[in-house]
């Protein structure tokens, strides 16, 4: 009853709900209503696609962010080696790598629903399957508007990239998580499928990634509006924390220490984020529960166990 509401309320509001999150409508596009008896695999090859793209953008910023801190730090001290030079050289190439290996998972599931895709869209196919293209692109682009010195910057250039990230990280990315992650949650909990041990050990690794990928999501969003703010309004910090790079912005994120916020949009958006957290969390723990009976299903519904979050 909920599922279906639910779904009648995006088709209503579909366009707005486009206009608001992007993610949502590449994935709501390209997500297979039935129209062939393999929509259930290609659905989930669809969500560990979007997976995959959308955790590769992320890691790709923070990555840039970790070299212009790194940059800092050797410009505050061009002498000697230093342990912080030396965690954000380590740091900075397990990024580089966890954003390839998350571009090679892209590609592998790209592969699996590739004449689908061209189907429904051609340009958003060439747009997913050259994403390691348009990263570089950015990455020169930064290297003359962010990282270089200042007679090399591009200030206009700079804050709309920032006002896109702050747009796409604290609008479309909420709204996304909320109108796959609860639907789909809805439907799992409907059907109560049995099941053994390795499926509800998967159900564990796919809360807990789940869990990281939300804390990055909000670390970029943190980190883009503290840097947006103090930039272009008069120096103004939306933080009453030390926030002097990346790897602090991670560590009040995760709750390691309180982090302050000063206005009520920060405060909004931590709201949003422990709300976040609490659905994901009690909605994983319900389903864990739940593995233990067993339901059946109506013919109508998905019975994947793939919960598509992103």
């Amino acid at each position: 009853m909920y599922y279906e509401k639910i779904e009648e309320f995006i088709k209503k509001y579909r366009w707005i709900l486009y206009l608001l999150s992007p993610s949502f409508a590449v994935y709501n596009h390209l997500k297979d209503e039935k129209s062939n008896i393999n929509w259930k695999v290609h659905n989930g090859n669809l969500s560990n696609l979007m997976k995959a793209l959308y955790l590769s953008l992320t890691i790709f910023i923070l990555t840039i962010f970790s070299i212009s801190d790194l940059k800092n730090i050797v410009n505050a001290n061009p002498e000697g080696f230093s342990g912080s030079k030396l965690a954000f050289l380590i740091i900075n190439i397990i990024m580089a790598v966890l954003c390839w290996r998350s571009i090679s998972f892209k590609n592998k599931y790209l592969k699996e629903i590739k004449e689908y895709i061209l189907s429904k869209s051609k340009i958003l196919y060439v747009v997913i399957k050259n994403i390691e293209v348009i990263y570089i692109l950015a990455a020169f682009t930064l290297i003359f508007t962010y990282i270089c010195n200042e007679d090399f910057r591009i200030a206009s250039v700079e804050m709309y990239m920032l006002a896109i990230l702050v747009y796409f990280y604290g609008v479309s990315r909420p709204i996304h998580f909320f109108l796959v992650f609860v639907p789909d949650l809805i439907v799992k909990m409907e059907k109560n499928k049995k099941k053994d041990e390795k499926g509800r050990l998967r159900l564990v690794i796919i809360a807990v990634l789940s869990y990281v990928n939300i804390i990055l999501d909000y670390v970029v969003l943190y980190y883009v509006l503290n840097i947006f703010v103090y930039k272009y309004f008069n120096g103004i910090n939306i933080f009453d924390n030390n926030i002097g790079n990346i790897i602090d912005m991670l560590y009040y994120t995760t709750d390691c220490d309180t982090l302050l916020a000063n206005n009520s949009l920060m405060k909004f958006y931590s709201v949003i984020l422990k709300l976040s957290s609490a659905v994901l969390i009690t909605g994983n723990l319900a389903l864990y529960i739940s593995m233990g009976k067993e339901t059946n299903l109506p013919d109508n519904q998905n019975d994947d166990d793939t919960i598509y979050y992103i």
